[in-house]
């Protein structure tokens, strides 16, 4: 039985686009997918501890995702990107 990803720590809680962004836990091998919000991030690099990665062009404040095949993880903490538009009334 593979055990389910569990992110522990993100290394910023808010940066542009383009920031990197280091996400520690456990069970990150075999991911598949990095989310910021729902727009998909690339992974730099993956040890199974800690997966390094970018904030994409597109990407939402909110929680960061990591999937494998054994499920997905959602950050302890919302990330903010910074620079995103904010709409504060109609």
């Amino acid at each position: 039985i593979v055990a389910p990803p569990v992110i522990t720590t993100i290394d910023k809680v808010a940066g542009d686009v383009g920031t990197d962004v280091t996400l520690t836990g456990l069970n990150f091998s075999g991911a598949f997918e990095v989310k910021f919000g729902s727009t998909l991030a690339q992974v730099i690099s993956n040890t199974g501890l800690v997966i390094k990665t970018k904030v994409p062009v597109g990407a939402s404040s909110g929680k960061i995702s990591i999937t494998t095949l054994a499920g997905t993880a959602l950050s302890p903490q919302d990330f903010v990107v910074l620079g995103s538009p904010l709409v504060s009334s109609f």
